[in-house]
């Protein structure tokens, strides 16, 4: 199977919801090779993506200033990726467990 970079965006006020599709991520039946996680503007993610250490190969955090632009967040992470498979998710999106597989 094709390695995958999944790229979350996420922005202010939404701890909860990336905590959420981590949790959904970890139930994936074909894992990603790395998840980058793109925060535009908000402040408090870290703790979030501390809870999720080695859970994959790579997970990794960008922060950019706010300006409400998804498509910048989702340039950045794709620049920032080290395979050729690339899926987009917003950090409040549950995946079914085999969504990854269908890739």
């Amino acid at each position: 199977m094709t390695p995958l970079s999944l790229i979350i965006s996420t922005s202010a006020g939404r701890q909860s919801h990336l905590r959420h599709c981590l949790l959904a991520l970890q139930a994936q039946t074909h894992a990603p090779a790395e998840v980058l996680v793109i925060d535009d503007g908000s402040e408090g993610m870290q703790p979030v993506l501390a809870e999720f250490e080695g859970c994959w190969p790579r997970l990794e955090y960008h922060w950019r200033p706010v300006d409400y632009n998804l498509s910048r967040s989702r340039n950045l992470g794709a620049a920032q990726t080290q395979t050729a498979g690339l899926v987009f998710a917003n950090g409040d999106v549950l995946l079914n467990p085999n969504a990854l597989a269908h890739y």
